[in-house]
């Protein structure tokens, strides 16, 4: 799978000394606003040597498809790109996107999310960051009688049949009631493994599946909703609102949606019931997603202007800045600090950001990932339902992801040792 670019067209403007970049991103709304202001912030500092121009595609899945058709074509491609690491590695498929691990000032945010191991070279940096986490209504747990969240699968199993049989919180909405909402996605799958010291990549086959870890993953969740004790959902967002109106005691998700829980609770609750955000049930490390910040060669001036772009969008004030408008945590560990006045009446926040800075892990960025992450969720789905035992799916499903994963392998990857 290659592709072809043309040579940029934003490096500079002939009739003025002005470079002139371009930016694509996927966001809308207020976070459009937010990023425009912080352009705007730049420009007025760089001026007139320097001018960024940003564009919105709305979502992911359209600025992917902009920059495979740009690619596919023969088009013009932005200086900068704002996306997943997975589809900066489908990208970089055809080797336009710049090693950013030669720049000093920009490496020293390095995270293993952003290499690509096709490659072997550092195709982005986070600009923000999410981790998968539990959520936990402690007014729940504590009327059950018990103080702390489940830190072992026994744990959460016992906890989640508890509540179920004691037919859900005394003061939760009208409707089914669920010990934990478990999404299939395979993040949180991934998350799950993660937690328990799981190998999550390799080099010899790269998404692993076909572990101890998975399996005692996998026959988990279906253990636990064969009992009924909890339900699975096929997206993170589709189990959000049970647990946001009190007829969840657990859901598995990430601190992405820590705002969107927020805002829900308050919705439904006229005195919001205490609740937690903490690790998923294990002792390993937790699974850092998030998107980065990337740059498309456009030859060595535009690129050294792009690269003063990702300088002072990484810098902690701007960082801070950046996140405090999108509700995520920080990529920069000073901006912290420069956050926490704004976050001050909101712990669960704080209790993400604690998370985040412990022990995390991440996938390094799998160009082939959009289809290997449906295809584990299939196979989960498959054991879930109890049409293939997990001892036959894994095995299975490890082939298939590995014929996948090499197929997008780029034709002019670095041979192995």
């Amino acid at each position: 799978m290659v592709f072809t670019v043309s040579p940029g067209l934003h490096a500079q403007d002939s009739d003025t000394d002005t470079a002139r970049l371009q930016l694509w991103h996927p966001y809308s709304g207020e976070r459009e606003a937010a990023l425009d202001g912080l352009i705007a912030a730049f420009n007025a500092e760089h001026g007139p040597d320097l001018a960024l121009q940003a564009e919105s595609y709305g979502d992911t899945g359209l600025l992917h498809d902009q920059v495979l058709l740009q690619l596919t074509n023969a088009g013009p491609l932005p200086n900068l790109i704002i996306t997943w690491p997975h589809d900066i590695a489908l990208f970089d498929l055809s080797n336009v996107i710049v090693d950013l691990a030669p720049v000093p000032s920009i490496s020293e945010a390095t995270h293993a999310r952003g290499y690509t191991p096709a490659r072997e070279k550092l195709i982005g940096i986070p600009t923000r960051t999410f981790v998968t986490a539990m959520y936990v209504n402690q007014t729940a747990l504590e009327e059950l009688g018990y103080t702390d969240p489940p830190q072992t699968g026994a744990q959460l199993v016992e906890m989640a049949c508890a509540f179920r049989q004691a037919g859900g919180w005394s003061q939760g909405r009208f409707g089914n009631t669920w010990g934990v909402v478990m999404p299939t996605s395979a993040e949180i799958v991934l998350g799950l493994v993660a937690r328990q010291a799981g190998t999550l990549y390799s080099s010899d086959v790269g998404l692993v599946v076909d572990s101890e870890e998975m399996r005692n993953t996998v026959e988990m969740i279906a253990d636990i909703q064969s009992q009924g004790c909890g339900i699975t959902v096929d997206a993170p967002l589709d189990g959000l609102a049970a647990f946001a109106e009190g007829r969840a005691l657990l859901y598995f998700g990430s601190t992405s949606s820590l705002t969107l829980m927020r805002d829900e609770i308050l919705a439904n609750f006229a005195e919001p019931f205490d609740w937690r955000v903490v690790p998923l049930p294990g002792d390993g490390a937790s699974l850092s997603l998030g998107p980065v910040i990337s740059t498309v060669d456009q030859g060595p001036a535009a690129n050294q202007a792009a690269y003063q772009f990702i300088e002072w969008f990484l810098q902690a004030e701007n960082n801070a800045a950046w996140n405090t408008a999108t509700g995520s945590l920080p990529s920069h560990p000073q901006a912290v600090d420069l956050m926490s006045e704004a976050f001050d009446g909101f712990p669960q926040w704080k209790e993400a950001q604690a998370l985040a800075s412990e022990q995390v892990t991440a996938l390094p960025a799998l160009a082939s990932y959009d289809v290997l992450r449906l295809m584990l969720q299939f196979g989960v789905q498959r054991v879930v339902s109890n049409a293939v035992p997990v001892v036959d799916e894994l095995p299975a499903l490890q082939h298939q992801l590995t014929d996948i994963w090499q197929d997008f392998m780029p034709e002019d990857a670095p041979a192995d040792d």
